[in-house]
């Protein structure tokens, strides 16, 4: 894959993500207003959980960093030192508790994400995986 068709994929998921997470994470449960509506009308908040940093997984973060500036989105990308689903997890989990308007996650191994992405989408929380 080339350089520009990184960025491209990368802006499309981020883009894809944005439009599907305007009301997101609202626990008010009003459906409209509150400071979550608030925020999100404000700039919307990204979550971003890899399964591990590491040199190539960098490329990927430095990616979704560089299409939240070009789509006016905060991004958070995060994730292990190492390869440790637990923590992967816990810090998708943290995101999911911090109100962010999408969650977007690598889930590996997939089989041990299916309870968190559920909890998550439950809360209000959009999640999705890249593509």
């Amino acid at each position: 894959m080339n350089r520009r068709s990184g960025w491209s994929r990368t802006w499309m998921m981020l883009t894809t993500l944005v439009l599907i997470a305007a009301p997101a994470c609202d626990r008010d449960n009003s459906g409209g207003g509150g400071a979550a509506a608030t925020q999100t009308a404000a700039r919307p908040k990204v979550g971003y959980t890899i399964h591990v940093l590491n040199d190539f997984t960098g490329v990927v973060k430095r990616g979704a960093e560089r299409a939240g500036v070009d789509l006016g989105a905060d991004v958070d990308v995060q994730g292990p030192p190492d390869f440790d689903p637990a923590a992967a997890i816990g810090i998708f989990e943290g995101m999911t508790q911090r109100r962010t308007s999408g969650l977007v996650v690598m889930p590996m191994p997939g089989d041990v994400w299916v309870t968190p992405i559920r909890r998550a989408a439950d809360a209000g929380c959009p999640s999705s995986p890249p593509t």
